[in-house]
């Protein structure tokens, strides 16, 4: 080969040279700016899985802030609300007791009373309740007033209270009817005890009795239709049980004299009167002052000259005089 072509494979070679170190410089400035971009991509995905991950921890931390808060605000209301209610049925509990001791005394009371009430109708002289009208009237036997506060609810002891209650209101009303019974008998047999002529109606000395004795003033036998009693002039005269007085007047054989009716079958007369103090058909109580001792009509001396008449037929007063001591006023 000639020196000239030898030189122009040396020229091309070197060119050929030049040509692959710029190829592979460019080769290399490719990668470089492939693996830098590569890295910048990297590095913006790992902030951004960094951002992600740091929002779903807040989020999550929030999330558990936000259950254990309002749990445990939840619970601290609860605890208070138990603790509320707990005092309160306690309270009541309390108040149950309180109740179920007064119920207890009161029924104690009522049994006394219901002994009164048998002693009264034994005075008043009425028939005893009978015990099976009694367990009607006030709705039987019922359970036992105490009962065990720990074993039995709030809600039995209370229907149990109730049911005491209610059976002692209707005790209560059946010994109000068997109240108003005696008391009306009481009220009757003080009517007719008042009504019927049982006291003297002045204070002396019987002189003359009923029946038939020697008459005074001509000495012959005959009926004398009452009692005499010797009193003072002017003592007072009282009517001997209340009534009405039907007549006051002046008679030959007795004088100033008074009638009363005691509106019962019972007639009293008070003769022999120095001044009557009382007027027709007043009303009058017992022991009323209705004339005064004298001695008009016909008579011997100071004296009050009495009659019982039962049915318009004359009886002996000394059948009716009791001592003052026995008679209940």
């Amino acid at each position: 080969m000639s020196q000239e072509g030898s030189w122009r494979q040396d020229a091309e070679g070197q060119e050929l040279h030049e040509d692959l170190q710029d190829v592979r410089q460019e080769i290399q400035s490719g990668v470089i700016l492939v693996d830098t971009s590569h890295s910048q991509l990297n590095t913006q995905n790992s902030i951004l899985r960094t951002v992600v991950f740091a929002i779903l921890l807040a989020f999550l931390a929030g999330l558990i802030i936000w259950s254990t808060g309002s749990t445990y605000i939840a619970s601290f209301f609860d605890i208070g609300y138990l603790a509320n209610m707990k005092r309160e049925n306690k309270a009541l509990v309390n108040r149950i007791q309180v109740l179920n001791q007064r119920t207890g005394f009161y029924q104690k009371q009522m049994k006394a009373l219901v002994q009164r009430e048998v002693e009264s109708r034994i005075i008043a002289d009425l028939p005893e309740i009978h015990p099976d009208i009694r367990k009607l009237g006030i709705g039987g036997e019922g359970p036992p007033l105490y009962s065990n506060m720990d074993t039995d609810t709030v809600m039995i002891l209370t229907d149990r209270i109730q049911i005491d209650l209610d059976r002692l209101l209707r005790q209560i009303r059946l010994e109000q009817v068997s109240f108003v019974s005696v008391a009306e008998k009481v009220k009757e047999d003080n009517r007719i005890r008042l009504h019927l002529p049982t006291i003297l109606p002045v204070a002396g000395r019987t002189t003359s009795r009923f029946g038939t004795r020697s008459d005074p003033m001509t000495g012959f036998r005959r009926m004398h239709s009452g009692v005499d009693t010797a009193a003072r002039h002017g003592n007072d005269v009282q009517a001997k049980a209340a009534g009405v007085v039907v007549y006051t007047g002046l008679g030959k054989n007795y004088g100033k004299f008074v009638d009363i009716d005691h509106q019962n079958g019972y007639t009293t007369r008070y003769g022999h009167l120095s001044r009557i103090a009382i007027q027709k058909n007043t009303q009058i109580n017992r022991g009323d002052i209705i004339g005064l001792v004298g001695k008009t009509g016909r008579t011997t001396g100071y004296h009050l000259h009495y009659e019982i008449r039962r049915n318009n037929r004359v009886i002996d007063p000394l059948l009716y005089f009791y001592p003052e001591k026995q008679i209940l006023d």
